[in-house]
C-alpha cells in the first residue's frame, strides 16, 4: 500500500496535484511490479 500511495502521489506532484489515483487492477499491478523490478537491486528493507 505505501509504495503504492507514493507512486500516487509522485505522478500527482508531475500535474501540481497531491495525487493521481491509479484506479485500475491493471495500473496497480503494472505499478507493482514496475516497483519490485526497482527493488531488485536495492538494499534489503526488513
Amino acid at each position: 500500500y505505501h509504495r503504492l500511495d507514493a507512486a500516487e502521489r509522485a505522478l500527482g506532484e508531475v500535474e501540481g496535484r497531491e495525487r493521481k489515483k491509479i484506479a485500475t487492477r491493471e495500473g496497480m499491478l503494472a505499478e507493482a511490479r514496475a516497483l519490485a523490478c526497482s527493488d531488485a537491486g536495492g538494499s534489503p528493507t526488513a
